[in-house]
């Protein structure tokens, strides 16, 4: 889990790279970030399913359980942050897709 958040948070970094090439790249590269997204979730589901029957064989104590049930929920929180900030790149990437370059140049040039 730990490794794949990682892989999104550099995905992230890559995405507001692509964005000022092409809103076309960054809706793309978000759409990578969702799936990993999913998969962080898909891995939590499984580790907590593994650790609630090493619970209940008794081979790991109820605190140590809670523990890393804790972070596994922080993990997964923290790639559900990396999809929400992709989803406003997004949003942004279809903003100015929507928008001419002239028009942005131009309300540039006023500001």
């Amino acid at each position: 889990m730990l490794s794949e958040t990682e892989l999104l948070a550099e995905k992230l970094v890559e995405n507001l790279r692509l964005l000022s090439l092409s809103p076309l790249y960054a809706v793309r590269a978000a759409t990578e970030i969702d799936a990993g997204e999913r998969l962080v979730d898909e891995l939590r589901a499984e580790f907590i399913r593994e650790l609630r029957a090493l619970l209940s064989e008794g081979k790991v104590d109820l605190l140590s359980a809670l523990s890393l049930m804790s972070v596994a929920d922080l993990i997964e929180l923290t790639s559900d942050d990396f999809q929400d900030a992709a989803d406003l790149i997004r949003i942004i990437a279809y903003k100015h897709a929507a928008i001419p370059l002239e028009r942005h140049r131009a309300a540039a040039a006023r500001a």
